[in-house]
């Protein structure tokens, strides 16, 4: 169906993971952002052409669970107030230690989501200031200075 709306769409395309149908846990949507960005990481890290950055449009949850996972920092509190998220504002992210990283391999012990077992994530070692894939620095926060009404919606 979004095919026909939108032609450039991949029909045959695959998500990397979803979430369970019966919902999910604070924890459960964490450890799913950090599978899903390990994965794309790991596709990353591989190319040959080397990517330099990765620019992720996303909703608030799922940001703040993308600013926790890549810095390995999970409050004790998950309604701590730690990464920002207003309409439109910018965060960015930069590699802590590259040099640490499995170049081209997947260093999940072989694990991969299986769709028949939605709430069995593989575990991709994010968490205790870990980060994935060597984990990551926040060098902005959900930035709003290049809007005229600075922030707005804020979560």
């Amino acid at each position: 169906m979004l095919h026909t709306h939108f032609p450039d769409l991949d029909p045959d395309y695959t998500p990397l993971i979803i979430p369970s149908t019966n919902g999910e846990t604070i924890e459960g949507l964490h450890d799913r952002i950090a599978y899903a960005l390990h994965q794309m990481i790991t596709t990353l890290d591989a190319d040959p052409k080397g990517p330099r950055a990765l620019l992720i449009c996303t909703h608030a949850a799922s940001m703040i669970a993308m600013g926790r996972t890549l810095t390995g920092r999970m409050p004790e509190d998950p309604a701590e107030d730690d990464f920002k998220c207003f309409t439109c504002s910018l965060s960015k992210f930069v590699r802590r230690q590259k040099e640490n990283v499995v170049p081209s391999g997947d260093d999940t012990k072989g694990e991969t989501w299986n769709r028949a077992s939605p709430d069995d994530i593989p575990d991709v070692g994010w968490k205790d200031g870990e980060g994935v894939k060597g984990g990551w620095s926040c060098e902005l926060n959900g930035d709003c200075s290049f809007l005229g009404g600075g922030e707005e919606r804020g979560w």
